[in-house]
């Protein structure tokens, strides 16, 4: 499980004009670092594919910026937090 989130898009000054470059910033939320590197994988390809499918000149630049450990949560912190929240708000 993990979660993409695109954060920005920057492309081009005027909507009818085709920009020659675009910027894609995402963020993404992993629990571990393989899920972080299967995500990162598809992302990847998933740009690749698309550039290349609409005939890209160039091949797209992929940069990370800064890449943080996941957040794991303490277990039993996690629990007694869960059945307290039960407890003031019932199931779901």
């Amino acid at each position: 499980v993990a979660v993409v989130t695109v954060g920005s898009i920057h492309a081009g000054l005027k909507n009818n004009i085709i920009p020659a470059e675009a910027k894609l910033e995402l963020s993404l939320r992993y629990p571990d670092d393989e899920a972080r590197a299967r995500v990162m994988s598809k992302v990847e390809r998933i740009i690749r594919a698309e550039a290349e499918a609409s005939g890209a000149e160039k091949t797209p630049t992929i940069t990370t910026d800064h890449t943080l450990p996941p957040t794991i949560n303490d277990p039993d912190a996690t629990s007694r937090l869960t059945a307290a929240f039960r407890r003031a708000f019932g199931e779901g």
